[in-house]
């Protein structure tokens, strides 16, 4: 297993994406080693959020990827106290009130908004209100998905920018910069919330539409080898084979 994920400190975003990956290998095969190292890992921080930090990728979306293995754990062992730091970290002001914008906690406290946080934090709220049936979550979760798909979705290619920096770029050739990984984050993202958040709910068509564009307007852009680019609208520009997104 790869370990560089793990230089990262504990409760780093990086690292809580790592143990997701874990966790849904232990979802798929049910080999309780995967399931062993995410209990651990929670264990070992008490199965805290780590608290907003000023840095980049350290506030907004980006913390709250450790409550889905959390919760991962949670389903497993029916244990609600290791969801309980969770909830009371979204119920804290400071979460509610960033310095960037008061009442988006999603941005960081730079004021930007990512991609990547697609995957980290909708995906969680989505879980929440599959465990309490609190509408609450799911309101968070659209302002949050919403507010960063109208910022930073380019409706033509139907995909994503990596940030709001991206949109003016061009390659070259004159193409579009849309970032392979960071529409793996927001595919991932959309996924992991339609798994959880039931089809019947009237914010679930809406996730579904989108799931369905991205999935078409990836098809187009998926190479003769079966891999894509790190660019998708210009695979000339790096023309190595990307796995990662």
């Amino acid at each position: 297993m790869n370990s560089e994920p793990l230089r990262f400190p504990n409760q780093h975003w990086v690292r809580g994406a790592y143990y997701a990956g874990l966790l849904a290998i232990y979802e798929s095969t049910l080999d309780r080693a995967y399931l062993d190292d995410c209990m651990e890992w929670g264990k070992n921080v008490s199965w805290q959020i780590k608290e907003q930090g000023g840095g980049p990728y350290e506030s907004g979306a980006y913390p709250l990827v450790c409550g889905q293995i959390w919760y991962g754990c949670y389903l497993a062992k029916k244990d609600e106290r290791m969801m309980q730091p969770t909830l009371a970290f979204l119920e804290d002001p400071k979460v509610e009130n960033p310095v960037s914008a008061p009442g988006k906690w999603y941005l960081e406290n730079t004021g930007h908004r990512f991609v990547d946080g697609l995957f980290t934090a909708p995906p969680l709220l989505a879980m929440l209100y599959q465990m309490t049936g609190d509408e609450k979550y799911v309101n968070w979760m659209d302002a949050c998905f919403w507010d960063v798909h109208n910022e930073i979705f380019d409706r033509d290619a139907g995909l994503f920018y990596r940030d709001a920096r991206s949109k003016s770029r061009k390659t070259k050739n004159g193409k579009k910069v849309l970032w392979s990984r960071g529409n793996g984050w927001a595919f991932g993202g959309l996924t992991r919330i339609l798994k959880v958040l039931p089809s019947e709910h009237p914010s679930y068509q809406k996730y579904k539409s989108l799931y369905v564009q991205m999935a078409e307007s990836l098809a187009k852009r998926q190479q003769a080898d079966g891999f894509w680019r790190s660019n998708l609208d210009d695979p000339e520009q790096y023309p190595m084979k990307e796995s990662s997104g």
